[in-house]
């Protein structure tokens, strides 16, 4: 479905926009959830960038980051 395809660029295209350390942190988050499941395609598709993604390095000094949101 087309949906899903746009889905995943926006999903992308927003990752790229975070913090190197966010987007780790989110790649680490969905190695664990694919840990997890028995089907990998619960978790991402079988597209080309989301074996990049799922196979980019993570940093684990990354992984201790904390991100605090500002009260309005």
């Amino acid at each position: 479905a087309n949906f899903v395809a746009r889905g995943e660029r926006r999903f992308l295209k927003e990752l790229d926009e975070f913090p190197v350390s966010l987007k780790q942190q989110v790649v680490h988050c969905l190695k664990l959830y694919l840990q997890a499941v028995d089907d990998p395609y619960l978790v991402i598709t079988e597209t080309e960038a989301m074996k990049q993604l799922i196979e980019s390095p993570i940093d684990p000094a990354n992984l201790n980051c904390y991100y605090v949101r500002e009260k309005p």
